[in-house]
């Protein structure tokens, strides 16, 4: 729990924003050093899962009889214990080993098996790094023993992507070889690409009887199987959620999924889904051509979050060892569009608009990362840093020469999945191009946007096919959906001359401490209305600013200091201000959660305290002139 002081410090330094205090980004949102950018996924993870290392892993099992214990163990999933050493430290507790994986288990007559490691298996406290649970895959069905990190290291800039590298593992001393080290979809997870870590998150499981295909597609593909949560529970296999009914949020986004009339898909949907997060998703899928997934599949292979602080779904890649696959290098950018049983497919990228934003992001990611020379840069990265340890591996599935040849076969599925990709016609478009993006405020160029300012956002937009419409989306929260303006060129909107080329619209003013994201689309004149963005990221890569958080000190005089009476409390407070303006007033935790939320308070005016709980709490009244604060203790 924070010390009241420094929540005091935090509101009069960052402002109100998002409901909550000034919040700590998870680990894979950024804000640039320049305060402009505001960038999700992409970013070195946590030094467990660094690439550019090879961590050892020795598990020591009481038991000389230990193999014969896990393999006794695999279909009920029971730990066995052991003592775990991690690069010469010895856990305090021991740990939960189990063999994991099913065609990696059952088809594999190798000893090097997959193993699950439960670092909390005794002390709940226990960690490596922060993370408890450890996934240590062996490679089965790809000889390169590089798929997985290749993709999921690589799709990590556009989507949430599973941490990936590499373990050297030995068993009561004995060398077992090289194992690929990913990431458990869990909790820690979840909290290093969302805002929190409480909403909910399914496995697709297919589980119930009936016909379609045996992996889900028709039943766990967000398919609309009826109006009552039962429906969907043989489905969806619940990992964690602190709500009632969870199972709403799944029936609600499948229902407006498959439901909702064309024309208003856009609108309807994004309440529930997080559209353009699912477009990066599937397109990343169908560019890899990643066999075990949604859009393979139809389930099984991928999870979907219920995200709070949103209320919307989100699906989330999973399982990513059989991708990249020379046998689906022709795989179409639009990929299982003709079937419903895939809806996310069938029902986004056949309309027009959602179409065009897809497009574009297949574009961003070929230019950015699936291309050439960027994979064979990441290949030969892991290529020297595992060479040798496949080599000397004393349990390895393949041979060191199928190593090498798989490694060739990578390189070679790229160049003809990049060459099939430019040779589309829907692909290989020349989009708008959007350039020097501007945030004009009071104090210039990219600069502090003053308490309650409607700074301008100028862009330069050319199109080979000339210019249908332009948008800048902005929103004043950290995550979620946005509004939308139309940007014009007419010298009206300090955009400069009319018909120069740039373009101008303005963002409404917010109050001191707002944290605004905003981006620009560009919709050229072609029959197709292809579509440009910038940042290229759109939703998830965004122009970035927080309103200036001083005051000035005129307006400080203005708002003055609270009194809050009385203080100590037992029923009812009030608070006073020298000012006749409406305010806001809200009342805090000291961890941060709303209690009491007053848009319109008139100074002196009583407020109800009775059933808030004994101890502290603090005050924010807010209104055009400024912020001020006080705390008051609840008896």
């Amino acid at each position: 729990m924070m010390q009241l002081s420094k929540i005091i410090l935090l509101s009069v330094l960052a402002g109100y924003t998002n409901s909550i205090f000034a919040q700590t980004l998870p680990d894979q949102m950024q804000i640039s050093a320049d305060g402009t950018r505001l960038t999700t996924g992409g970013f070195a993870p946590n030094e467990f899962y660094d690439l550019n290392t090879i961590s050892s892993l020795n598990l020591l099992f009481d038991n000389a009889d230990y193999w014969s214990q896990l393999l006794d163990n695999y279909e009920d999933k029971t730990d066995i214990p052991a003592t775990l050493i991690y690069n010469g430290d010895t856990l305090n507790e021991k740990v939960g080993v189990r063999f994991k994986g099913q065609t990696s288990y059952f088809l594999n007559n190798t000893e090097k098996k997959s193993f699950n490691i439960t670092l909390d298996y005794i002390d709940s406290t226990q960690d490596i790094h922060g993370y408890n649970t450890l996934n240590l895959n062996c490679g089965y069905d790809d000889p390169s023993f590089m798929r997985e990190a290749v993709y999921e290291n690589a799709i990590q800039k556009f989507i949430p992507g599973l941490a990936v590298n590499y373990i050297h593992l030995y068993l009561n001393n004995e060398d077992w070889g090289i194992y690929l080290n990913v990431e458990q979809l869990n909790k820690d997870f979840i909290k290093e690409w969302f805002m929190t870590k409480n909403g909910s998150l399914w496995r697709a499981e297919k589980e119930g009887p009936g016909g379609g295909d045996p992996f889900g597609a028709g039943f766990c593909s967000l398919n609309y199987l009826g109006d009552e949560t039962d429906d969907y529970s043989d489905y969806y296999q619940l990992k964690f959620s602190d709500k009632l009914d969870p199972l709403t949020d799944i029936l609600e986004a499948a229902d407006a999924l498959n439901n909702t009339d064309d024309e208003l898909l856009v609108e309807e949907l994004n309440k529930y889904l997080d559209i353009d997060r699912t477009l990066w998703y599937l397109a990343c899928e169908i560019i890899f051509a990643d066999d075990d997934s949604y859009v393979n599949k139809g389930g099984m292979d991928y999870y979907v979050y219920w995200e709070i602080e949103t209320d919307r779904i989100t699906p989330l890649e999973y399982d990513g060892n059989s991708c990249m696959d020379a046998l689906h290098a022709n795989w179409s950018p639009f990929y299982k569009i003709t079937d419903s049983d895939f809806p996310l497919m069938h029902i986004l990228l056949n309309n027009d608009v959602l179409r065009q934003r897809y497009l574009a992001h297949i574009r961003t990611i070929i230019e950015y990362t699936f291309n050439p020379d960027s994979m064979s840069a990441r290949i030969d990265l892991i290529d020297n840093l595992i060479n040798e340890l496949i080599n000397d591996d004393p349990k390895k599935i393949y041979t060191y020469t199928e190593y090498l040849a798989e490694v060739t076969d990578l390189k070679e599925f790229v160049d003809a999945r990049y060459d099939f990709y430019l040779a589309n016609t829907e692909v290989n478009v020349i989009p708008p191009i959007i350039t020097n993006p501007k945030l004009i405020s009071e104090n210039g160029e990219w600069s502090v946007v003053n308490n309650w300012e409607s700074p301008t956002v100028t862009a330069g937009v050319t199109a080979s096919k000339g210019l249908n419409i332009i948008y800048l989306y902005y929103s004043d929260k950290l995550f979620g959906t946005f509004n939308k303006t139309t940007m014009y060129d007419d010298g009206m909107h300090e955009d400069g001359a009319a018909a120069d080329g740039v373009f101008g619209a303005a963002i409404p003013g917010y109050m001191s401490g707002s944290k605004i994201r905003f981006y620009i689309e560009a919709i050229d004149n072609s029959t197709t209305q292809t579509r440009a963005y910038l940042p290229p990221g759109a939703e998830h890569d965004v122009f970035y600013y927080e309103v200036g958080g001083q005051v000035s000190v005129t307006n400080i005089n203005k708002i003055n200091t609270l009194n809050i009476f009385p203080n100590p409390a037992l029923n009812t407070i009030q608070v006073l201000t020298s000012n006749t303006i409406s305010n806001h007033l809200i009342i805090y935790t000291t961890d941060g959660r709303m209690m009491v939320n007053i848009p319109t308070y008139s100074s002196g005016n009583a407020i109800d305290v009775n059933n808030l709980p004994a101890g502290c709490y603090l005050i924010i009244i807010q209104n055009k002139l400024g912020q001020q604060t006080a705390t008051f203790v609840k008896e």
